[in-house]
């Protein structure tokens, strides 16, 4: 169910069509436009923030240099359980994105 979300995410997003892998993310407006939104949607343990945790995490697999990490990074500070587990989860998606991406490139 969060992989047919995060399918239209991208898709709402970013204004294009996605496959459910490989997405670019070429021009960053569009999510720092919605990224108070993807955070507020981080606030509960449901799928819909399942699909936002896995989005962001391959936004930031794939644009390190963006702000969205330190945002990340404070909710893991918070007072709210879901928003320090949804931030958890969306650092560990980083981690298995970036290993999965490593894998990929041994010889």
């Amino acid at each position: 169910m969060a992989e047919v979300a995060l399918i239209v995410l991208r898709a709402i997003i970013f204004k294009t069509s996605f496959s459910s892998s490989g997405a670019s993310y070429h021009d960053s407006s569009e999510m720092e436009e919605v990224l108070p939104v993807l955070l507020i949607l981080l606030d509960e343990r449901d799928s819909t923030s399942r699909a936002v945790v896995l989005l962001l995490a391959e936004y930031c697999s794939e644009n390190p240099d963006e702000k969205i990490l330190p945002e990340i990074f404070k909710r893991l500070n918070s007072g709210k359980k879901s928003q320090r587990k949804n931030a958890f989860d969306v650092i560990a998606e980083i981690i298995h994105n970036t290993s999965d991406q490593e894998k990929h490139f041994r010889i």
